[in-house]
């Protein structure tokens, strides 16, 4: 394979709107969760961030076209730096909405997602598209990001939900935090359970995990048993229920321990995610978790405070606020 065939890769900016302010862990009491079309609403030296956003994208040089899953009325100032795909929808909607477009236009290779609301080094960008590179263009690429020790780095994003995972070649944890940038393979992926598991995931992003282990194979558990139903139709064996059941329970379990190894989450996921005739004819890595520095990409802005660590400002009419508790 041409290790460079897939560059740059079409990338994503997820552009859309909380239809009110998330809910924060029960232990954080002092933080205003924000509601808004936060690219175009946080602003930074009076441009709005997604402008910004896309900027250092294009400084990397590694992903393009670039396109935003939001409402055209909301976005057209910036529709000279991006392509706009009109959707308003939930989050696995709109990336529903993207896939479809982006699949017409870009039939064959990787799609990239980013948040509208994280600042990104285009250096870091560079170093985690190599990474890529090296894993053979894994199906699923999405990097774990390592707490600082000095946990004061953190700064107002201290309050995010946090997660231990034993990186690939090491014998003790590393205390992770999610990213925002995410490539992945549509035609290798169980892509109708993904946007199911990516509402309830979005849903409960700041609870602990056994509470979104609970809420997800609840809300999930009925589209399987129905995919399970259509391969009997067929009369084919089905197996979907009992796989994704089966892994998602023990990796929920084995991540709420603090000791899950980074190889034992990948194939957790490749499981799970990844179509049972892909993983059958592909030995190489499927899914791909590095453990990474790169704090900027796990510092997305939820909430007022973030927004003021940021010097930034809220310009837009249609932002609202919450304490994290509700009244």
């Amino acid at each position: 394979m041409n290790q460079t065939a897939h560059f740059p890769i079409p990338l994503v900016i997820l552009g859309g709107k909380d239809q009110r302010p998330a809910k924060l862990p029960d232990d954080v009491s002092d933080k205003h969760a924000l509601s808004a079309y936060k690219g175009m609403a946080i602003r930074i030296n009076n441009r709005p961030i997604i402008e910004v956003i896309i900027e250092r994208i294009n400084a990397c040089g590694m992903f393009g076209p670039i396109y935003i899953a939001g409402p055209m009325n909301v976005y057209q100032p910036v529709s000279d730096l991006a392509h706009i795909i009109d959707t308003d929808g939930k989050l696995d909607e709109n990336v529903d909405a993207a896939l479809q477009s982006i699949s017409l236009l870009h039939p064959n290779g990787p799609v990239a997602f980013f948040a509208c609301d994280v600042l990104p080094d285009p250096e870091t960008l560079k170093q985690l598209t190599e990474l890529y590179r090296q894993s053979g263009h894994s199906d699923i690429f999405f990097p774990l990001i390592k707490v600082p020790e000095q946990t004061e780095q953190l700064g107002s994003s201290g309050w995010k939900p946090k997660y231990q995972v034993i990186p690939t070649g090491d014998t003790q944890p590393t205390t992770v935090l999610p990213s925002h940038l995410l490539i992945i393979n549509p035609k290798a992926l169980r892509l109708r359970l993904i946007f199911t598991l990516t509402r309830l995931a979005y849903q409960t992003r700041n609870r602990g995990i056994e509470q979104r282990k609970s809420t997800m194979i609840r809300g999930a558990l009925w589209f399987l048993i129905k995919e399970d139903l259509k391969q009997l139709a067929k009369f084919k064996l089905p197996h979907l229920t009992t796989t994704v059941l089966s892994n998602a329970i023990a990796g929920a379990r084995e991540l709420a321990s603090g000791s899950i190894a980074q190889h034992t989450l990948e194939r957790r996921l490749r499981k799970i995610l990844i179509k049972a005739r892909r993983r059958v004819r592909h030995r190489r890595p499927l899914v791909y978790l590095p453990v990474v520095d790169a704090l900027e990409l796990a510092k997305d802005i939820d909430t007022l405070e973030e927004v003021e660590e940021l010097g930034a400002e809220l310009t837009a009419d249609e932002v609202s606020a919450s304490p994290s508790k509700d009244p």
